[in-house]
């Protein structure tokens, strides 16, 4: 299982020990987004990160993908699920909305307003309330 780690920085570096050695993790690409995000489907690596302090103190985040397998993947041309962002926070949504989907946010756009906008790009906010 993919599992990806979120912190509301810039960047962020820690060390953890895998298998025995030390391990340098770096968490970054958080500059439009809000937060920067690493993931990582080793198993070992997901224990060392959940262990150490930085996920206890640091990591505001977690979230899980089911990997597929090869000839599990099928078209998905005439599917068309929306993308699921899983931010719960209003002002995060429209941050959300203006850096990664190119979009135009009022700043005074009310919660009902965010949503309808955000089905316009096929995003939806469950988490948003």
């Amino acid at each position: 299982m993919l599992t990806i780690y979120r912190v509301n920085r810039i960047s962020y570096s820690f060390d953890v020990t895998l298998r025995g050695n030390p391990f340098r993790v770096h968490i970054k690409g958080g500059f439009n987004n809000g937060g920067g995000h690493y993931s990582t489907s080793d198993k070992d690596l997901q224990d060392a990160i959940e262990s150490s302090s930085a996920f206890k103190n640091e990591i505001v985040q977690v979230f899980f993908k089911e990997e597929q397998k090869t000839e599990d993947l099928k078209s998905t041309e005439d599917e068309n699920l929306p993308i699921r962002e899983l931010s719960s926070n209003l002002q995060e949504a429209k941050i959300l909305l203006k850096t990664k989907y190119n979009m135009t946010v009022a700043p005074n756009l009310g919660l009902e307003n965010v949503i309808e906008l955000a089905r316009t790009v096929n995003v939806e906010f469950p988490n948003l309330k």
